[in-house]
């Protein structure tokens, strides 16, 4: 639902307004809580970058391509030029229904999306980092993994705006790829766990602004004391909730 967040406009409103647009995005999504997430998600990745990534490289290494050619076809889903074109074909077809939800969430697609991969690029630039083999982009630019960052943004989106039932199934096919890219040898453990928590940070904190005017990722437990009206029954108790 767009009510309470922000009003619904066309995914696509011109050049100068969806610069202006994504820096307002960029603000409101750049708070402490979501920096402490990323800046764990980078601790991890550094972690794991020397020991745990060359065990990974000599496990695939031994063992290339286990997916085979699903591995290979999933993998390519995660490609920008397949996934591009269906966001805007996607997007395009919402401006022309007019919908308000479904043009909120495509207006978080297009502006998420579009900072996941500014900021991979980015962060690709000022690591330049070695991959497991020369085949992709001369071994080079490894950190993140793109495929990873772009397909949990997307996950990220759905799942905020249509729940589990449609967003775990994304989520699900957000991790075939990114671990196809581990297979194919193409990216390291800490590329891909990298791409992808940027990707769903992105994602649902973009997701989050748009809908509710509040871009923080968070992981709380609350209560609530609720009254059954219907049939007249006080019900008191206490829920776990995750919030993101």
């Amino acid at each position: 639902m767009v009510t309470g967040g922000i009003p619904a406009e066309s995914p696509f409103p011109g050049l100068g307004p969806l610069v202006d647009r994504l820096g307002v995005d960029l603000e409101e999504i750049a708070t402490g809580e979501n920096l402490l997430f990323l800046g764990a998600a980078a601790g991890t990745a550094a972690a794991i970058r020397g020991g745990v990534d060359a065990d990974v490289r000599r496990a695939t290494m031994d063992h290339p391509e286990r997916l085979g050619e699903f591995g290979r076809a999933v993998g390519y889903l995660g490609n920008a030029e397949v996934q591009v074109p269906l966001l805007l074909a996607s997007a395009w077809m919402s401006q022309q229904d007019g919908d308000p939800d479904s043009l909120s969430m495509h207006r978080s697609l297009v502006d998420a999306y579009t900072l996941t991969g500014l900021g991979t690029l980015l962060v690709k630039g000022l690591t330049n980092t070695s991959r497991p083999s020369d085949d992709w982009n001369g071994g080079q630019y490894g950190f993140p993994s793109f495929h990873a960052a772009s397909s949990f943004t997307i996950a990220a989106v759905i799942d905020e705006y249509h729940g589990p039932r449609a967003g775990l199934p994304a989520m699900g096919l957000a991790g075939l790829i990114s671990y196809s890219r581990i297979d194919r040898r193409d990216h390291d453990l800490s590329d891909v766990l990298f791409g992808a928590a940027m990707g769903y940070l992105v994602g649902r904190s973009v997701a989050r602004w748009n809908l509710y005017g509040d871009g923080n990722v968070r992981l709380l437990p609350w209560s609530e004391a609720e009254l059954d009206r219907a049939d007249g029954v006080a019900i008191t108790g206490i829920r776990w909730s995750i919030d993101y």
